[in-house]
């Protein structure tokens, strides 16, 4: 039996770890420990812990499904349970879930709704989820209904469950650069750098987003510094993975060699990964550079034509999934630059 003063002293301390691959799995070992004595109340708090831990990390079916458990016994014991952290790890939820092809859109949407409802009943305003939709619209190359919720969301009050400002400046910023805002963009991530608010994450990832755009724009030099800047903060972090393959695709055209480095230097956390999305990403950026620098089969790792066949094979499943040839074009397109 798990007594309290037990239970805290072990939960106290594996908190105050730092979100890493050594702290989950040591969660995961208390949380069976939790669930062979049937401590269903120790256990969700352990749960909701491991699921942000996995967020972190970038173990995203792993953080769906904690998760997902958690909401099902708050569920059962809303009178017990503190309602805001449940929210508050649900925004993570509808980020992620339309990356995990494990979910049907109407699956998908499904969380949505009852997000949106769960916002209505708590009387919280709906920005979160008017976020969370126009993202998920430029995640789906959905512009017109990206446009109408991205309305939305600017007009819907901030309160004590919307993201930070930094969180919400990226999420535009990624909307303008979908909308063809350059200029725009680069001056909502100069605010995001400047912003006093206590956030890396936005920083983390607005860098990467920002190459493309610059290289379209033949200023080659502003995007190598910021390249810079983006791998020093994401490189060592797995659910930075499609920010650093967005680097990888830029330095094959600026940079090949370290182009090159850096996909050997990930590519055995890429197949380490559970999360197809992010596979896809690298496999993607590893078969683009691989192709634009003739790379042939004694200076690769992945034999060509098997690895532009798992690229296709994966667009594929996700357009199914989506109902557009989104993934598809977008190998189209970057393979066309060859």
């Amino acid at each position: 039996m798990m007594t309290e003063e037990r239970f805290s002293s072990k939960f106290d301390e594996l908190v105050e770890l730092s979100h890493s691959s050594s702290k989950l799995q040591k969660l995961l070992s208390f949380a069976e420990e939790l669930e062979n004595q049937e401590e269903w109340g120790y256990l969700y708090y352990v749960n909701m812990e491991l699921a942000e831990t996995a967020f972190s990390i970038g173990e995203v079916d792993l953080f769906i499904d904690t998760f997902l458990w958690c909401v099902d016994l708050y569920d059962q014991n809303e009178e017990r349970i503190e309602q805001e952290h449940i929210l508050w790890l649900y925004k993570w939820l509808l980020e992620i879930i339309p990356q995990s092809i494990r979910f049907s859109l109407e699956e998908i949407h499904h969380y949505f709704e009852d997000f949106k409802n769960r916002l209505v009943i708590a009387n919280y305003s709906l920005r979160p989820y008017f976020q969370a939709l126009f993202l998920m619209n430029l995640y789906l190359n959905k512009i017109d209904h990206a446009k109408q919720n991205y309305q939305l969301f600017k007009k819907s009050p901030r309160d004590d469950l919307s993201n930070c400002e930094k969180c919400e400046m990226y999420g535009e910023m990624l909307y303008l650069l979908k909308t063809d805002h350059l200029q725009e963009a680069l001056s909502l991530q100069n605010k995001i750098m400047n912003s006093p608010v206590d956030c890396d994450e936005a920083i983390h990832k607005s860098y990467s987003k920002l190459l493309h755009p610059l290289l379209r724009e033949n200023k080659i030099d502003e995007a190598l510094l910021i390249q810079q800047k983006a791998y020093f903060v994401t490189y060592n972090r797995t659910k930075y993975i499609p920010e650093l393959c967005e680097q990888m695709i830029f330095l094959t055209y600026c940079d090949p060699e370290k182009a090159i480095e850096l996909f050997y230097k990930h590519v055995d956390l890429c197949d380490d990964l559970s999360n197809l999305a992010y596979k896809f990403e690298f496999w993607l950026a590893g078969l683009f550079m691989a192709k634009k620098l003739k790379l042939n089969e004694y200076d690769f790792i992945y034999d060509l034509e098997k690895l532009e066949k798992i690229v296709y094979d994966l667009a594929k499943d996700f357009d199914t999934r989506n109902e557009n040839n989104e993934f598809v074009n977008r190998v189209n397109k970057l393979l066309s630059n060859l």
